[in-house]
C-alpha cells in the first residue's frame, strides 16, 4: 500500500498578524487623515468664495445705492455661514507722465470726486462661539475705482431719479458738496463747521478802567 504524503502549510505567527494590522491601521489612518485635509481645504476655499461674493454684491449695492448697505453691527448672513465686512472710502490722486524731455516735474491732478473703495469681508464663527477675526478666518478684499458720476446702467439712472436722498447725493457729488460715505468719527466736514460764537461784550469794560 502506497502511503501519501501531506504538506502542511506554514502559517501566520502571532507577531506576524499584530504587525500586519498596525500596518493597515497605519494605512487607514493616513488614508482618512488625507480625506479629511482634502475635505477641510475644499470647506475653507469654499467659505473663501462666498466671502469675495459677498464683497462683490456689496460693492454693487455701494454703486446703487450705498444706503441700502447691509448694518455693519451685525453678521450677515450668506449661503450657510456668516461673514462681517468693513468698507472704508478713500480719495484717489493722479500723478500725469513727465514733460515729453523728461525734465518738467511730475504734477499731481486731484480729482476729489475720483474714489478709491475697499471692501474687506471675512467669516465669522460667533454663532458657534468660534472666531471672527479677519487673520485667521477666511477672507476676501476687494477694491474699486470709481467715478460717483459714471452711472453704470440705465437702471442705476432710474433708481436715483426714483430716490429724493440719491438725487441730493449725486448733487453734492456734482457740486463738490459733502457726499460718500459718513465721516469718521471726530472728523468735520469742511461745508457743516459751525462758526464759533462772538465773546459777549461787556458794557462796563468801557470807563471803569479810566
Amino acid at each position: 500500500m502506497t502511503g501519501v504524503l501531506h504538506s502542511s502549510r506554514r502559517g501566520l505567527t502571532f507577531l506576524e498578524m499584530v504587525f500586519a494590522s498596525a500596518l493597515l491601521a497605519l494605512v487607514a489612518a493616513g488614508a482618512f487623515s488625507t480625506i479629511g485635509f482634502v475635505g477641510n481645504m475644499h470647506k475653507r476655499e469654499q467659505q473663501t468664495l462666498g466671502a469675495a461674493e459677498l464683497a462683490s454684491s456689496i460693492i454693487i449695492q455701494y454703486l446703487d445705492d450705498k444706503n441700502g448697505l447691509p448694518s455693519q453691527i451685525a453678521p450677515v448672513d450668506y449661503g450657510p455661514w456668516q461673514y462681517r465686512y468693513t468698507i472704508r472710502e478713500d480719495r484717489v490722486g493722479f500723478r500725469p507722465a513727465r514733460s515729453g524731455d523728461g525734465t518738467g516735474p511730475a504734477r499731481t491732478l486731484s480729482i476729489e470726486r475720483i474714489k478709491q473703495v475697499t471692501v474687506k469681508v471675512w467669516l465669522t464663527e460667533e454663532r458657534e462661539g468660534g472666531e471672527s477675526t479677519p487673520d485667521v478666518m477666511p477672507s476676501f478684499e476687494l477694491t474699486r475705482v470709481l467715478d460717483p458720476l459714471a452711472l453704470r446702467n440705465p437702471d442705476s439712472f432710474k433708481n436715483m431719479m426714483e430716490s429724493d436722498q440719491l438725487k441730493r447725493q449725486f448733487g453734492d457729488e456734482v457740486t463738490g458738496g459733502v457726499g460718500g460715505l459718513a465721516p469718521p468719527p471726530g472728523s468735520s466736514s469742511g461745508n457743516r463747521r459751525t462758526p464759533p460764537k462772538a465773546p459777549a461784550n461787556d458794557s462796563k469794560s468801557g470807563g471803569e478802567g479810566k
